[in-house]
């Protein structure tokens, strides 16, 4: 009897280790440096262009290589998940076209600081060039509404 009692909880050790070890080994979790930044040389952006797209009709144009550095290093921290949420609650949102030397690299729709669309321009028609990420750290956007201003 006492064996088998030790069986029992060895086993429901392993499955909640095991659940455990999945829930934080999951691939879907990841950081928006690492879904964009990284794909490519950050050094030859040449502009990023951010519109309100609430009807407020606001936007900017950043051209300066360190406003650029600027964006990339405050967006870096983003930690994001994938998603495939369809019914998207937002009052808020905003456009981010990333351009390179060429043209367009990514687009990016930012939904009340808690959704985040990725498209890469270099996948153009095929399966995973846009994505749906939900943002899952408390990464806040209040400078891309300052350069707004």
């Amino acid at each position: 009897m006492r064996a088998r009692r030790y069986y029992v909880l060895a086993c429901i050790l392993i499955l909640v280790g095991a659940g455990i070890w999945i829930f934080n080994m999951n691939p879907d979790k990841t950081s928006l440096d690492a879904v964009i930044w990284q794909k490519f040389n950050t050094g030859q952006v040449r502009s990023i262009n951010i519109v309100n797209d609430q009807g407020k009709g606001k936007q900017v144009n950043l051209t300066d290589p360190d406003d650029i550095q600027m964006f990339i290093q405050k967006t870096s921290g983003m930690e994001i998940r994938k998603t495939s949420d369809a019914n998207l609650p937002f009052d808020d949102s905003y456009t981010i076209i990333v351009k390179d030397d060429q043209a367009r690299r990514f687009g990016m729709i930012l939904y009340n600081n808690r959704y985040i669309d990725i498209y890469d321009y270099d996948q153009h028609g095929k399966k995973n060039a846009s994505q749906l990420y939900s943002i899952s750290n408390d990464w806040d956007a209040n400078f891309i509404r300052d350069l707004l201003k």
